[in-house]
């Protein structure tokens, strides 16, 4: 199986997956389309993809609060800092985001 395909198959299950997927599934499909299709983000629309991506794959772990900074880190990485709501009350997360559309990491605090 082609490794491009992977991420195809896994947006299509999230997304048959019910409501639950509905927030980051189009975020899936589009990191999924640029991996697939071997598509790099530009300088320009690096920021709102690694926005997009960290936001939907935080969306996982409770409600997203804010996106506090994006920092670079190389010509082809950034990191977007921002804040998730847990039951117990905010807490910090770090995502690394690559212009392959990939999350190469996500930490919470």
């Amino acid at each position: 199986m082609r490794a491009g395909v992977l991420p195809l198959m896994l947006g299509a299950s999230l997304s048959l997956g019910g409501c639950a997927a509905l927030p980051f599934a189009p975020a899936l499909a589009d990191v999924a389309y640029s991996a697939a299709n071997g598509i790099s983000y530009g300088p320009e629309q690096m920021n709102d993809a690694a926005t997009s991506a960290c936001r939907s794959y935080a969306y996982r772990y409770g409600r997203v609060m804010s996106i506090d900074r994006i920092e670079p880190l190389s010509s082809t990485t950034v990191r977007v800092v921002g804040s998730i709501q847990y039951p117990s009350g905010i807490r910090p997360f770090t995502c690394t985001f690559r212009n392959d559309g990939r999350i190469t990491s996500f930490d919470r605090a």
